[in-house]
């Protein structure tokens, strides 16, 4: 699959090691696929059986691991920069290319297994002059060979199909599962707002209780202070249906003058034959303050019998 996320299209060229050996085939392919095409340079590489040693060769069998391990590691990178002369001739006429090999005691075998490995769609072969190509072809059974690799290109093309449909449902799935992410996400956005909402109701009904506290608490101390206004109007009544005044509260002049700002006409409210009525708010209490003309009054009793019968209209002689 290339970068744009298509199904990049590529043909797999069987070929021997030398450049002179298949360069005819590669060149059929270049004039008759479209340079859009990967080219893949497939070569199956057998490994040496006979491995030389002083002048001679001597079966792999008979020698160590690691005598044969390095001789077949040693001819493996000579074929791997053979291979390189193929791409060359791929970029000169304008093709991407790269190299595929694959080890196998014989080619056409490496073939088959090669096409059902790689889901090989397009693969194409040509006659080698390369001995160890055309021996293996020739000793094999061409027609169980050909139909060993139809077999495969068949299992190819059913494996690409069964690869295209686990694509679709990989990109569906990564699609339904970006879109539950972004529900999450959503969601989460969502409770985080509802928990900033909920934090700040909660300080706004912890400032109310503060308030509702404090409101109280005013509230009680004025309810004492009534109370306590009660009380004293409790005992000036129970005093003044005694007749005795001696339980009440005496003022000096200054206090009754600054009372009625100096008994101005103002705060008159009233005005008879023994004296006027003034308004006034005296030790936190708003009075009733009647001032007696001396001429009009006979003596002390008759002062004291004013008093008393003033007694009842809560009045401050």
């Amino acid at each position: 699959m290339d970068e744009s996320g298509q199904v990049e299209q590529k043909v797999y060229v069987a070929l021997p090691e030398r450049l002179n050996d298949g360069k005819n085939t590669l060149s059929w392919v270049l004039n008759n696929f479209s340079n859009a095409t990967k080219i893949i340079i497939t070569h199956v590489h057998i490994p040496a059986q006979m491995i030389p040693m002083m002048g001679t060769k001597f079966p792999a069998n008979q020698l160590s691991p690691h005598q044969v391990n390095s001789y077949r590691q040693e001819v493996w990178e000579k074929a791997e920069n053979y291979l390189n002369d193929y791409l060359i001739q791929c970029s000169k006429a304008k093709f991407r290319a790269e190299k595929l090999m694959f080890v196998s005691n014989d080619v056409a075998h490496g073939l088959v297994e090669l096409v059902s490995l790689h889901c090989m769609s397009n693969l194409v072969m040509g006659a080698a002059s390369d001995r160890r190509y055309s021996r293996g072809m020739s000793e094999g059974n061409i027609a169980d060979i050909c139909t060993k690799l139809q077999a495969a290109l068949v299992d190819a093309a059913k494996y690409r199909v069964q690869l295209n449909e686990e694509t679709c449902k990989r990109e569906r799935a990564e699609m339904d599962l970006a879109s539950l992410i972004q529900k999450a996400e959503e969601m989460q956005n969502t409770l985080l707002k509802e928990k900033q909402e909920m934090e700040f109701l909660h300080k706004e009904i912890e400032m109310c209780k503060s308030r509702l506290d404090l409101l109280q608490e005013e509230n009680k101390k004025l309810q004492e202070e009534r109370n306590i206004a009660v009380k004293e109007l409790e005992e000036l009544r129970n005093g003044a249906g005694c007749g005795s005044y001696g339980a009440f509260s005496e003022f000096s002049l200054l206090e009754l003058q600054q009372a009625t700002d100096k008994f101005s006409d103002s705060h008159k409210i009233g005005e008879g034959g023994f004296g006027c009525v003034y308004k006034g708010f005296l030790r936190n209490t708003m009075v009733a303050i009647k001032m007696l003309h001396p001429e009009s009054l006979q003596g002390r009793p008759e002062f004291e019998q004013e008093v008393t019968s003033f007694l009842g209209d809560r009045a401050v002689t």
